[in-house]
């Protein structure tokens, strides 16, 4: 593939490296790297923090909802075991979470 971007929105474009698709390169595209295609696709740090903080809720979201198993087990008579520490994690990823915030 040949890439192209747009110098104003820094929009890519690809067209296929045999030249069957010249035809389509639009006027103002200008003709990119594989090093500047890399720059241009890797995400920005306000992506990546994004992307961390949507992880970090969905395990405390999958850890709140194995909750109720542990708590039923207590309710029948078990340890409090599990319940704790499913707590030590939930509450390690809310620390967690306020640092990403930040």
């Amino acid at each position: 593939m040949k890439h192209y971007k747009n110098q104003i929105t820094n929009e890519v474009y690809a067209y296929a490296a045999d030249g069957s698709q010249d035809a389509y390169i639009k006027p103002g595209l200008v003709p990119i790297s594989d090093a500047e295609l890399a720059v241009l696709r890797a995400p920005t740090v306000k992506q990546a923090k994004e992307a961390s903080i949507t992880a970090i809720k969905g395990r405390i979201v999958a850890l709140e909802q194995s909750q109720s198993r542990a708590v039923r087990e207590v309710l029948l008579g078990g340890t409090t075991d599990r319940l704790a520490a499913l707590e030590a994690q939930i509450t390690t990823l809310r620390a967690e979470l306020v640092k990403a915030l930040a």
